[in-house]
Parts: structure tokens; C-alpha cells; sequence
């Protein structure tokens, strides 16, 4: 029983006629859980950004800790792969003909520094927009196919050309790990103090020419990035006046 003291359905109609917010209150870690896809940005991918022709899905887990209202640290953990194919473009043609593939599974491990835009000490926006950066490992095995090289479309002599190239790019050591600095933005729809749901972009900067395993033999003066869109849910631990994410019942003088 609530004696001398505010019941807490008070309490959650106040909270309930707060119109685009929810109650803030401090919180100790942060988990999520999302689901995504990546796209290979590259020298086999006609489109600067990537192709949806070669999308391939991925998940990740990640787990953060606030520094302050607007910032907040977050470990993540990413498994995925990447893949590109030249032979799914018909423009340009020599692309169809040269058909270089590759495939490659992808671990990403990674520390992000989180700016929440709309940081607020009394009530968190139902749309919470934020930004971040921040530096990971990419650890990749990759595969690459040149069964498809049509040698006669591109002459005698250029066909040698690329062969010679190819060689040259066989005796390079593929790097099984690729350190990248992950920049993006996300927005979260805060439907309570505890959960929330999320979409997040993530391009990845640095990388290697070698990510998939072609660099002489296409674009030497291009590096190989990635990117992912994914969407997912958060979970807020130790948030609530009284630890335990509950509303506590005042006391009234």
C-alpha cells in the first residue's frame, strides 16, 4: 500500500503525457543485438559504394558503458562475409568477361566512441539520432576465383598483361587481418527506459587493396572498403532510481 506516499500509477500517467520522450535515469552497461547487411566496396564492384548484386548478411553483438549524458564507449563484435563478383555487370562489358570473384567470411572486433546528438538529463527522445567513430580489426580469409577470365576478349597481349598482374598480386601474402577506423551515424526509437530499437550505418575507412586479394591486376591506386546497414535492439542494465530500471514511490512531507 501506498500510505503517505504517491501512488505509481501517478507517477507512469505523468511519464505516459510526456509527449516524444521517456524518463531518463542513469544506467550502468548497454547490450545489443543486431542483424545486418554488408556490402564489399572495392575494385570489383562497379558502384563506388558497393552493389546490392552482392549483399551478404551478418550479425553482431556489442556492449557499451556511458562516460557522460551525450557519450558513451562501445566494444562490438561483428560476424559476416563479403563477397564480389565482376561477372553479375554487363556495364561496363570487359567487367562480365574479366569475372573476378572472390569470397571471404569476415570477423570484425572493434571500440566505438558514441555521441548521442540529443543527450538530455531529464527524458530521453522517442527518436534519439546519434553519431560515432572508432578503429577495428577485421579478421578475413579470403578466397579468389579466376575460372571465368575470358583471355580471348581482351587480346594476346593485354590477356598476358593481366596474367603477368596477376602473378605479381598471387606472390602478395593475403592479410588475414585489416585494421579500419568505422565511422557512421544511427537512430534508436526509445520505446522505455530498459529497450530500445535501432538502424545504424557503419562505413569502414583505412582497409587494404588486398581485402580481396586483387590490387596490380585491377586498380593498384584504389583501396578495398566495406559497409554495413543493420538494424537491432538495445537493452539498458542498471538504469532506475533504485537500480533495478523501477520507478520508485516517494515519500510526501
Amino acid at each position: 500500500m501506498c500510505v503517505k506516499k504517491i501512488c505509481p500509477f501517478t507517477i507512469i500517467g505523468f511519464a505516459l503525457f510526456q509527449p516524444g520522450s521517456v524518463t531518463a535515469q542513469q544506467y550502468k552497461y548497454e547490450l545489443g543485438l543486431n542483424v545486418g547487411a554488408y556490402l564489399y566496396q572495392g575494385d570489383l564492384s562497379p558502384q563506388r559504394f558497393g552493389s546490392l548484386k552482392t549483399i551478404r548478411p551478418g550479425i553482431g553483438i556489442s556492449f557499451a558503458k556511458p562516460l557522460s549524458n551525450t557519450f558513451s564507449v562501445r566494444g562490438i563484435f561483428n560476424l559476416a562475409s563479403l563477397k564480389g563478383d565482376e561477372a553479375k555487370y554487363n556495364n561496363p562489358e570487359y567487367r562480365k568477361q574479366r569475372a573476378f570473384a572472390f569470397k571471404s567470411s569476415l570477423k570484425e572486433i572493434g571500440v566505438h566512441l558514441q555521441y548521442n546528438i540529443l543527450g538530455n538529463k531529464d527524458y530521453w527522445p522517442k527518436l534519439d539520432p546519434y553519431v560515432f567513430a572508432g578503429v577495428s580489426a577485421a579478421f578475413i580469409n579470403t578466397r579468389k576465383d579466376l575460372s571465368r577470365f575470358n583471355g580471348a576478349y581482351f587480346g594476346e597481349t593485354r590477356s598476358a598483361e593481366i596474367q603477368a598482374l596477376l602473378a605479381e598480386d598471387n606472390l602478395e601474402k593475403n592479410k588475414r587481418t585489416v585494421l579500419n577506423f568505422p565511422m557512421g551515424a544511427g537512430l534508436r526509437y526509445n520505446l522505455n527506459t530498459n529497450w530500445a530499437i535501432s538502424t545504424e550505418a557503419n562505413f569502414r575507412f583505412g582497409g587494404s587493396d588486398y581485402l580481396d586479394g586483387y590490387s596490380l591486376s585491377v586498380n593498384p591506386g584504389k583501396k578495398d572498403h566495406f559497409f554495413s546497414q543493420n538494424v537491432g535492439v538495445v537493452y539498458r542494465m542498471g538504469n532506475g532510481k533504485n537500480g533495478r530500471g523501477k520507478l520508485g514511490c516517494p515519500v510526501v512531507n
